[in-house]
């Protein structure tokens, strides 16, 4: 077996595969940090963030902003939007490139990945349905930035957002968001 590591990426080469390995760019204890940052602003200023976020992130935050209209909780409206104060947060500390903004066609192409997986992974046996999941996140753990992913999990829980009629659109929108930073860090992981 060989193994080498370049740029934060690893590949070992066995007799019949190679299989490339990822090491994320954040890491447990930086998403935590982005997190209880963001869970310490005052209303004062986290109103402040939203319209920092307003201007930085124009495309997305209209974007999560728009279930509100729609429909969502307060809890549900100031969860995705904590959300994507953390991601930004993160870019800015980690990865100043990919905290520039996401543009419509940048996060559709994510939504539609997002749809893509979870049209891949229904079925009508949830056993099966289990499985494929758990392929998918085995495989953001090698070649993604599972905290990320993780972090969103945990927030589509906290604020119940899977019980809004409007589960399929937030849920989408919140994968092709994670997508869109996740590959920006994944560009810079590999210079």
């Amino acid at each position: 077996m060989e193994a080498e590591w370049r740029h934060g990426t690893g590949t070992c080469k066995y007799a019949a595969c190679v299989i490339a390995v990822r090491v994320p760019l954040i890491t447990l204890q930086q998403y935590a940090k982005a997190e209880s940052w963001q869970n310490s602003l005052t209303d004062k200023q986290w109103l402040a963030r939203c319209d920092e976020l307003a201007v930085e992130q124009r495309f997305a935050f209209l974007e999560l902003l728009s279930f509100s209209r729609d429909g969502a909780t307060h809890e549900q409206t100031v969860g995705l939007l904590s959300f994507l104060s953390v991601l930004q947060h993160l870019a800015h500390a980690v990865a100043p490139d990919g905290a520039r903004p996401i543009e419509e066609v940048e996060l559709a192409a994510g939504v539609k990945r997002g749809w893509h997986f979870f049209q891949a992974t229904s079925s009508d046996d949830p056993a099966y349905e289990a499985r494929l999941h758990q392929i998918w996140f085995e495989s953001v753990q090698a070649s993604g930035e599972p905290f990320l992913w993780a972090g969103c999990w945990i927030m589509i829980e906290q604020t119940k957002l899977v019980d809004s009629p409007l589960a399929q659109g937030m849920v989408l929108t919140l994968f092709g968001l994670v997508d869109c930073y996740s590959r920006r860090f994944s560009e810079v992981g590999q210079r």
